[in-house]
């Protein structure tokens, strides 16, 4: 990603080179970003438009900044991204943390009703099913519930999502031509805030993600992250 500092207001652009830093994994958790010292010299920016753009992010929650010490990526509000389809897995790796999965249920199941709703060239009555719990250093980030079409995955009930994740098995099996997006906070159920270890009367992110591959329906998904600790970025 090239930014041109002409076309975005000066604290923007410094706003925006942080973010494309934490993107593309430049810092990782436990290193110190730039100062403001450092981000006038690297943005050509003055202090006063460099301290803005640090104070927003930390508003924002995606900066901390711990004195005497600097400015760090705050780990306590992980994000991902809403446009694209990325592993989850992937996803934590490139901010320096460690990923691991519980496979919670892998059954086949019978379609409901909203798969019959999304256009198939032969509609059929069995889907696959999972639930997956995702960790980001031992903290449960993710739960994911996820149907999948035969079809495009055979041998789907065959994996071992213990050790692989459902995106990097499917992302090779049936590569995504269409997809569909949908984020709402909602509360979770007893069983969701009891997975993801959340406290009561705090909501979830809900995201709710339909994919096609060629003319069939591939995967109807929904995904649930704690609302205290995530953020879906675009």
């Amino acid at each position: 990603m090239t930014l041109e500092i002409n076309s975005l207001l000066p604290y923007q652009f410094v706003k925006d080179y942080i973010l494309n830093g934490i993107h593309v994994g430049k810092w990782t958790l436990s290193e110190r970003l730039p100062s403001e010292n450092e981000l006038v010299r690297l943005c050509q920016v003055s202090r006063m438009t460099a301290r803005k753009a640090l104070s927003e992010l930390t508003q924002e929650g995606i900066l901390k900044r711990i004195k005497g010490l600097g400015t760090f990526i705050n780990s306590a509000r992980m994000s991902s991204s809403l446009l694209e389809i990325i592993d989850i897995a992937d996803e934590i790796k490139q901010r320096g943390n460690e990923h691991h999965c519980s496979q919670i249920l892998l059954k086949e199941t019978s379609v409901p009703d909203i798969i019959q709703q999304l256009g198939n060239e032969r509609p059929r009555k069995i889907a696959f099913y999972s639930e997956i719990l995702h960790f980001e250093n031992e903290q449960p980030i993710q739960l994911e519930k996820r149907y999948v079409n035969p079809v495009i995955a055979s041998d789907y009930l065959q994996q071992d999502f213990n050790h692989i994740t459902p995106a990097s098995y499917l992302m090779e099996k049936a590569p995504v031509t269409e997809l569909t997006h949908e984020v709402k906070a909602v509360m979770p159920s007893d069983t969701t805030r009891e997975l993801l270890q959340m406290q009561l009367q705090i909501p979830c992110l809900k995201l709710h993600r339909n994919t096609w591959s060629g003319s069939n329906w591939a995967t109807i998904s929904d995904f649930y992250y704690p609302g205290d600790r995530y953020s879906l970025t675009a």
